[in-house]
């Protein structure tokens, strides 16, 4: 029965993760060619945009948490502030592979991100105390 529990709140967590994980690729994309900034910054920036919207999704949806946002808020944002620090470093890093798209390196970010991310939210940030 927990295995059954934890495979439905992992779908519901990818569900919510890839969502914002389109945003971030579409935002990101888009601020590298409007703004020509550095593809560390544009993840950056991409990425905070995509915080709020996700913490609403991933506490009421995928971890249906009921930690009170006094305490769930600080530590998702903890926890995004290591995402951040992830998806930038993978971005800059996989940015230096020749004749790979910037949609492509902003994916394996975002990718590189949802793991972390799964891991510490429901270990952490949203689980039971």
């Amino acid at each position: 029965m927990i295995q059954i529990l934890a495979r439905m709140q992992f779908s519901r967590f990818v569900l919510v993760g890839v969502a914002s994980a389109i945003v971030y690729v579409v935002i990101a994309n888009a601020l590298l060619s409007t703004f020509a900034w550095s593809v560390w910054l544009a993840s950056t920036v991409a990425y905070l945009i995509c915080i709020p919207p996700a913490y609403v999704f991933q506490r009421r949806l995928a971890f249906r948490s009921r930690r009170s946002h006094i305490s769930a808020f600080p530590r998702y944002c903890g926890t995004q502030a290591a995402s951040i620090a992830i998806s930038a470093l993978a971005s800059e890093g996989i940015s230096r592979i020749p004749g790979l798209p910037a949609s492509m390196v902003f994916a394996l970010a975002a990718a590189a991100a949802v793991l972390f991310n799964y891991t510490v939210l429901s270990r952490w940030t949203f689980a039971s105390r």
